[in-house]
């Protein structure tokens, strides 16, 4: 088990890349979140460190829902793509940069965000199909 101490540095710097990302996130986020299902999806989801990370969302500048569908969609993403889809969407660099940054070409670079946008469309539908969101229709 975690020491509470130990785990909030970690669960706040990954608030802080979801921040980053909400604007990217939120496009594959719907306007109905059942609350009672997030929480409980999350938790069969997510385990102990879902608990951790419930205990500090609630004070998320995100929000406390928004917080938790970002952190189940955000680590659906393998680390090159989560990388690749920070350094795009959340620092704004341009491909050749983060190709650099990363040591890759740039057409891997596209690959892996390409990669990780479809992994987020296929989390969202199945939030979709857990009941946990709704969409208009």
């Amino acid at each position: 088990m975690f020491a509470k101490h130990a785990v909030r540095p970690a669960v706040h710097h990954l608030l802080q890349e979801l921040e980053k990302l909400q604007h990217v996130l939120r496009r594959y986020e719907p306007p109905r979140i059942r609350r009672e299902e997030l929480e409980s999806f999350f938790l069969r989801t997510t385990g102990e460190r879902g608990r951790a990370f419930m205990a500090v969302a609630a004070d998320a500048s995100v929000g406390y829902e928004r917080a938790l569908l970002h952190f189940l969609m955000y680590r659906k993403l393998r680390p090159r793509q989560r990388e690749a889809i920070t350094l795009f969407f959340g620092h704004r660099m341009r491909l050749e940069g983060i190709a650099l940054f990363l040591g890759l070409p740039v057409s891997r670079v596209k690959n892996h965000i390409a990669r990780g946008m479809r992994r987020l469309f296929r989390m969202q539908a199945m939030l979709e199909r857990a009941g946990v969101v709704e969409r208009d229709l």
